[in-house]
């Protein structure tokens, strides 16, 4: 065997290695519900984020250059919505033509929650102009966005689980939603649960992850900063042209990215004890045997 056959040899396992490796840190910042506590908890991003670089960056956004608000919240939205798409499709394994679907069925969502946002922007431009109540609107849209995109995530989490029996017997996307709507229809009061279940394990993971946050990786931070003089948060900058608005939007990113990897170890060890002790796929197949009798 020549030398040249060896490498041969070699660059297919490295490049299959390497793929691996890519694959397996997009499922660390991307899979499962990993995102969800930036949307429940959004002080979990700013932990990230040096305090004085946000009020300077709201400051001039709010202050000066609100104008620039509607393209910063539809570059938020862009980037929400690429990631939900990269999110199905990691949780989902579905081919590209399902993937299709799942994209227009999120896009009509998008399409419902911006139609929402409009008519909460006339009636408080209603209130501010005839009653003089001011405010309403910044608050509703807030509301509105951190409703809708925890929902979001968590409804395709959820919906992946309930799934996932289905998918693991190659059972393409509308026969396994079929499959589980009969389950789920001679099975509601344990649905019921099994989803309160998932969703208070959801929550009370965001919770561990904030208060780690907030009393072990900020302190460390910070403490490494007065140590070696190096700043570890990310420094928004102001909004002083339309350019600063998608390098404060890359920022958040990856600060949100970041946020994801250090969520990500909890995630995976709740998911790892949910699916030993109470695996939803065990449950389908008890009553499939059931079935079947």
């Amino acid at each position: 065997m020549t030398e040249n056959d060896t490498i041969s040899e070699v660059r297919p396992e490295m490049s299959v290695s390497m793929s691996r490796v890519f694959s397996n840190i997009i499922q660390v910042i991307f899979g499962k519900y990993l995102g969800v506590q930036v949307f429940i908890a959004p002080v979990t991003l700013f932990y990230l984020l040096q305090s004085s670089s946000v009020l300077e960056a709201g400051t001039s956004l709010f202050g000066f250059h609100l104008h620039y608000f509607p393209l910063l919240a539809f570059s938020v939205m862009l980037c929400f919505t690429l990631f939900m798409l990269l999110k199905m499709k990691l949780i989902y394994h579905y081919p590209s033509r399902i993937n299709l679907d799942l994209f227009i069925e999120l896009n009509i969502s998008v399409l419902g929650l911006v139609i929402i946002a409009l008519i909460i922007y006339a009636v408080s431009s209603f209130l501010a102009y005839f009653y003089g109540i001011r405010g309403t609107g910044k608050s509703a849209f807030y509301l509105l966005f951190k409703l809708y995109t925890t929902v979001l995530v968590i409804y395709h989490y959820l919906l992946s689980v309930f799934l996932e029996p289905y998918t693991n017997r190659h059972y393409g996307r509308h026969r396994g939603m079929k499959a589980f709507m009969a389950w789920a229809r001679q099975n509601k009061l344990f649905l019921a649960r099994y989803a309160l279940l998932l969703v208070l394990i959801v929550i009370a993971s965001t919770r561990i992850y904030q208060i780690a946050i907030e009393y072990a990786l900020s302190p460390l931070i910070s403490w490494l900063k007065d140590l070696t003089g190096v700043e570890l948060r990310f420094r928004l900058i102001p909004f002083f042209g339309i350019v600063d608005i998608f390098r404060n939007v890359l920022i958040c990113l990856l600060a949100f990215c970041c946020s994801n990897m250090l969520f990500s170890p909890i995630v995976y060890l709740i998911d790892k004890l949910v699916k030993t002790y109470i695996p939803f796929g065990a449950f389908v197949k008890v009553e499939h045997a059931k079935a079947t009798q």
